[in-house]
């Protein structure tokens, strides 16, 4: 894998290497089970846990973000369900 790019084809996928990280041999070998359980490699796995939790970060900061943009508005959030369902009916009594 000359400079990041793989060999095998797939030239849409680019690889970085990471720095060397070291844990704990019983944590790897608990994570290690969990993939083998998984029937997946555990770097496999280890990348994909590492994606989940950036992505789980990006949603809480997305949710905590949408939470205090709703405390601002200017009504409750069943009153924005009242006030959808009102605009339903008055559009459906027009059609």
């Amino acid at each position: 894998m000359p400079n990041g790019i793989p060999t095998n084809g797939n030239m849409f996928r680019r690889v970085i290497s990471m720095a060397e990280l070291t844990i704990r041999t019983t944590v790897w070998q608990e994570f290690k089970a969990v993939a083998q359980k998984q029937r997946k490699r555990p770097e496999a796995l280890a990348e994909q846990v590492l994606k989940d939790y950036v992505q789980q970060i990006a949603d809480d900061e997305l949710l905590r973000r949408s939470m205090s943009e709703a405390r601002k508005a200017p009504f409750r959030s069943g009153d924005a369900v009242q006030v959808v369902r009102d605009y339903r009916r008055k559009r459906a009594r027009k059609s």
